[in-house]
């Protein structure tokens, strides 16, 4: 009798698991087709800003990359966290304790809030040494120490568009489970 309910336990699992790998295949079909999307239809702008943040950290104004290299790392780490976090506005404290609070001494700026205005400053220097006019004065903003990148949502970002994409495939596989 033991065996017959072993085998009915089993022959359970398999109906259950079979389905979860066919979803789980699927999913990663969704992926690769939203990654496919993604690659066919990226249309970096011809004018403007444009952040990468997969791979090396970029920003380019125009199609002309803006030199990040001699930004000191925790001034690269905060534009990269701003650009996460697109279009929010966000206070010091918070910045601070999700980018180097939990960091080993070695790992944080030397002085917490002066590091921050510091990296932002910086950030500032470097994007308007190459570019010109007042485009440059809308990608960083400050108020009442909180901080935003890009508040107006014009700088086209890598991330975003791959997380749209992904949201595109969650849409169309949603609709073909109810078709």
């Amino acid at each position: 009798e033991a065996r017959g309910q072993r085998g009915a336990a089993q022959e359970k699992w398999q109906g259950i698991l079979k389905p979860c790998g066919e979803w789980k295949l699927r999913l990663a079909e969704d992926v690769k087709a939203a990654l496919h999307r993604l690659d066919t239809a990226r249309v970096e702008p011809a004018e403007g800003f444009a952040i990468y943040l997969f791979g090396s950290l970029a920003l380019k104004y125009n199609g002309t990359p803006i030199p990040l290299d001699s930004l000191k790392p925790y001034a690269r780490e905060l534009l990269a966290y701003l650009a996460l976090h697109q279009g929010q506005w966000l206070d010091k404290e918070k910045i601070w304790a999700d980018l180097w609070d939990s960091k080993e001494k070695s790992g944080k700026p030397p002085r917490p809030f002066g590091s921050l205005y510091t990296g932002i400053c910086d950030l500032n220097r470097a994007i308007r040494s190459d570019c010109p006019g007042e485009q440059q004065a809308d990608l960083l903003k400050n108020r009442d120490g909180h901080y935003c990148f890009d508040p107006d949502g014009v700088v086209w970002n890598d991330w975003r568009e791959f997380d749209r994409a992904l949201k595109d495939a969650d849409h169309a596989a949603r609709k073909d489970d109810f078709e």
